[in-house]
């Protein structure tokens, strides 16, 4: 396999920034053409198809940004790599730890504390 380089992971960081644009173009010029509200007025359903539509872009994205890696950089992003280390898995535990906290502190400021 060959090497890839840093602009070619940058180029590949940036079709995912892309993707990830994409709900907000979703949310903020589609769905209200389509639904004829705001996303601050959706109702359940509207909020339903939002998500669903949202993680299907997001998939497709997400296969585009694999088969372009593999096809055009020769980069196989499925391909099994090395184990993390203890140290690796440490950061994601603290990652997961402050995410959580973070949105229950922000989910008991907008509904109060016994929530």
């Amino acid at each position: 396999m060959k090497e890839i380089s840093g602009g070619k992971y940058m180029r590949l960081a940036l079709l995912a920034v892309v993707g990830f644009c994409l709900e907000f173009v979703l949310a903020f010029m589609v769905e209200p053409f389509i639904f004829g509200v705001s996303l601050n007025d959706y109702s359940t359903p509207q909020f339903i198809a939002h998500w669903t539509t949202t993680c299907i872009v997001w998939g497709l994205v997400g296969w585009w940004i694999i088969v372009t890696a593999k096809n055009k950089y020769q980069f196989n992003a499925l391909k099994k790599g090395k184990r993390m280390v203890w140290w690796q898995w440490l950061i994601v535990v603290i990652c997961i730890a402050v995410s959580v906290s973070v949105s229950y502190h922000k989910v008991s400021d907008h509904f109060g504390k016994n929530f």
